[in-house]
This record gives C-alpha cells, structure tokens and sequence, in this order.
C-alpha cells in the first residue's frame, strides 16, 4: 500500500535541516526519506564530480592529445576503439564503486 502524502504534512531534512514539504521527499518501500530530493541532488553530484576528479587524475590529470588542464568538466574519455565498449559510464553507479572496471 502505497502512502498518500497530506497537503499540510511537512518534515525536516537531516542534511540540509530545513523543514520541506511531503513531496520534497521520496517514498522509499513505503517509508519516507529523511534527505530531501535536493540533498539528494547535490549528493549524487559531487560523488559523481569526485569520480571524475579520481578518473582525470588516473589518466594523468590532462588531455592526452594537447595537454589542457585548466577545467576537468571541460575533459572527455574516449575509447580508441568503440567497438570494445562495455558499458556507458553514466548510466551505470556500478562501476562508480568499483574503480578497477574503470581502469581496464
């Protein structure tokens, strides 16, 4: 049974500790988050943003072909041959914990 939320119900986030509407919330198995969707963004964000850091810096922390470094959101990885792809990066939090997959 799925919980239907009240207009007047309200909680209070444990990251950003501000008190949020019901629907600021996911309904996780029938219980309520105690993040918030926005704490939850931000989260997701800057794990993903690390990864990328840890990545970057794996690679030599520069453009293999000019060497730019200045900005790493400005950086892609490119596979030599696209055929041996195995999987697409940021669909996939899997291979985020496990950083051996990436590096092979």
């Amino acid at each position: 049974m799925k919980r239907t939320y009240e207009p007047h119900e309200s909680y209070i986030c444990k990251f950003c500790t501000q008190k949020h509407p019901a629907t600021y919330f996911t309904n996780d198995k029938n219980r309520i988050t105690k993040v918030c969707k926005l704490c939850k963004q931000k989260k997701a964000k800057s794990i993903r943003r690390a990864f990328k850091a840890k990545c970057v810096a794996y690679k030599g922390g520069r453009c293999e072909i000019c060497g730019y470094n200045k900005c790493i959101a400005a950086l892609q990885f490119h596979h030599k041959d696209p055929s041996a792809k195995e999987f697409v990066i940021s669909q996939s939090s899997k291979h985020i914990r496990d950083f051996d997959l990436i590096k092979q």
